[in-house]
């Protein structure tokens, strides 16, 4: 009986990890737990759970803004984070049944070079993810059903777009591939329906199937030059393309008429003008109608910027290509667009070339201007129709804007940073009904002092004792210095508009390090301190101190024995984490 005991209470001491897949776990710089399995002498990020399919069961899932480290010790030896395993982060969200918190965002250091299949797959709150050029692949469905994720960057590093990468990422609003890939898997950027615009570089040889399917929102496609096959289904659904363009000479294979499914075949289609004939007796291809333009050799183009938005108002700038001889100015609210019939590319061209191409019409330079007189809480069009010196329109430019409501308040949004024990940067932006601010700034006790702690005491106070030399008519950023060591701080920010009307007041607090530029977490069990390019630790015997820079990577990492000096490299702000306290910011100087 004795013996049977013996052998439950050890089978329930391993628990939970008897069949886990990491080889040990580790605090990440950013104060989650993370796991790791040992391959090759390097460490790769991976979950606890036996499978993927209960991959953090019993486990606490990582949250809020992961930094991975670029290296971790365990057992007296450290090795380098070189991959992210297939699924490692998957189903990182705890809806709100669950509390609602969620993986936000991941910072990969440099010393990764692959992302495994699903690594991300449904982190529904995740909005960002940092990847390093030293990533050479990224696997399949490792994105998959990020719905909050709202861009990435594809290093030049990665070769190919496998297949679900992106897949149901709806709130991804741009992506830039870059040149060095060569192929897009099959439902890459599928149901992505926050994307507008998709510019295809010409190192991609197949576009595969579903690739950009369900992308309803997608108004422009550039293809490039290299592109030899576009399977089925590729862009099917995409209903809102206005404008397609591709560059290749010979028309790459569409074998199946729904690659295009639901594409309108009367938009614009841009493709070299020596090759028109080949495209309109290529399969699918012969279906598209409106061959503008027809050239990338000599192509008139234009850039339109729309900004200074108000009421009544906007700012207009239009920048002439290089093949650009005049370009056609057309604007008006959306409303008299729609009832001329000028809703497509095709029809607002054919209108400037039948109607409105004539000498006196014509514009030969950039253009910056005012847009004067508009009618508030209105949407207005701009388009732009640039012509080569041939006469040939090139590729229309279309920008729709809303103007302002006269009740809106005036704004402003304010950014603190870089925060020591006897500084912080500030940065303020106006917004776009904002005509002049005061800014204030001074400890939160002084505010209180003064009953400074309602917006209609701040306003009060600032009438009575600003005048119009203490206004600021443009962007302010810079250090606020002299501040004392470990104290809170607010800053205030009163816009008003250009009817000396009060806005929305914005106020940010803030609290300095401590004298010696430690953060302050809290009661203390020892002491630390940062002088001549070293750290100080003491009271910290048998607890593990490691040191980050704010990227992530591993400056300094050991067991506490005695009172421990770590030589640090470089000046600047780092985070030191002690044993299982939370880690701190810490200021070096030399």
């Amino acid at each position: 009986m004795k013996k049977v005991l013996l052998l439950f209470a050890t089978l329930f001491a391993l628990g939970q990890n008897a069949f886990a897949i990491y080889d040990f776990y580790a605090t990440a710089p950013s104060g989650q737990t993370l796991y790791y399995r040992i391959s090759g002498g390097n460490a790769i990020v991976t979950y606890p759970g036996y499978n993927s399919d209960y991959a953090y069961y019993n486990y606490g899932k990582p949250t809020g803004n992961l930094i991975i480290p670029d290296s971790v010790t365990n057992g007296g030896i450290t090795y380098a984070v070189t991959s992210i395993d297939d699924y490692a982060f998957i189903d990182c969200d705890n809806g709100p049944q669950l509390g609602g918190t969620r993986l936000n965002t991941v910072t990969i250091p440099n010393t990764v070079t692959s992302i495994g299949v699903g690594a991300f797959r449904d982190c529904n709150g995740l909005t960002s993810v940092s990847i390093p050029n030293s990533v050479t692949s990224i696997g399949s469905g490792a994105f998959y059903d990020c719905s909050s994720l709202s861009s990435i960057n594809i290093p030049d590093s990665v070769t190919s777009i496998e297949g679900s990468t992106f897949y149901h990422c709806t709130s991804l609003a741009s992506i830039n591939i870059p040149n060095s890939v060569t192929y897009i898997g099959w439902s890459a950027f599928r149901n992505c329906n926050g994307l507008t615009s998709v510019t295809i570089p010409d190192s991609v040889f197949e576009i595969d199937q579903y690739a950009f399917a369900q992308c309803y929102h997608l108004a422009s496609v550039i293809i490039g030059s290299g592109v030899m096959y576009i399977r089925k289904s590729a862009f099917e659904d995409c209903h809102d393309i206005t404008q397609l363009t591709c560059n290749a000479t010979v028309p790459p294979s569409v074998p199946y008429t729904s690659t295009f499914a639901g594409v309108d075949r009367t938009i614009p289609l841009y493709v070299p003008i020596s090759s028109i004939s080949s495209y309109q007796a290529a399969p699918v291809w012969s279906e598209f109608t409106n061959y503008i333009g027809g050239t990338t050799e000599n192509t008139a183009t234009a850039t339109v910027t729309i900004s200074q938005i108000t009421a009544s108002s906007a700012h207009l700038d239009i920048v002439m290509g290089d093949n650009t001889s005049y370009f056609i100015l057309l604007y008006g609210s959306q409303s008299t667009f729609v009832q001329n019939g000028l809703t497509t590319d095709a029809a607002i061209v054919n209108y400037v070339i039948q109607s409105y191409d004539s000498p006196a019409n014509r514009l030969y330079n950039n253009t910056s201007r005012y847009l004067n007189g508009l009618t508030p809480n209105t949407t207005y069009c701009v388009a732009v129709v640039p012509f080569n010196n041939n006469g040939t329109a090139g590729m229309m430019v279309r920008e729709q804007f809303t103007t302002l409501n006269e009740t809106d308040p005036a704004t402003v949004t304010a950014t603190i940073s870089e925060v020591t024990a006897t500084s912080a940067y500030a940065e303020i932006v106006m917004g776009q009904q904002t005509s002049y601010f005061y800014l204030i700034y001074a400890p939160q006790s002084v505010f209180t002092q003064n009953g400074l702690t309602t917006d209609e005491a701040i306003i009060s106070y600032v009438n009575q004792n600003y005048g119009s030399s203490d206004r600021n008519y443009n962007n302010v950023s810079g250090y606020m210095n002299d501040l004392t060591p470990n104290t809170t701080y607010m800053l205030v920010v009163v816009p008003y508009n250009s009817n000396d009307e009060v806005g929305t007041i914005t106020r940010k607090q803030f609290t300095t390090l401590n004298n010696n530029g430690i953060e302050d977490v809290g009661e203390e069990e020892y002491a630390i301190s940062s002088q001549g390019g070293r750290l100080t630790v003491s009271g910290a015997e048998g607890n593990m101190v490691n040191v980050y820079s704010l990227d992530g990577r591993c400056i300094y990492s050991a067991s506490a024995k005695g009172t421990t000096v770590i030589d640090i490299p470089a000046p600047g702000t780092y985070l030191l984490k002690i044993g299982h306290h939370p880690a701190r910011k810490v200021v070096v100087i030399r």
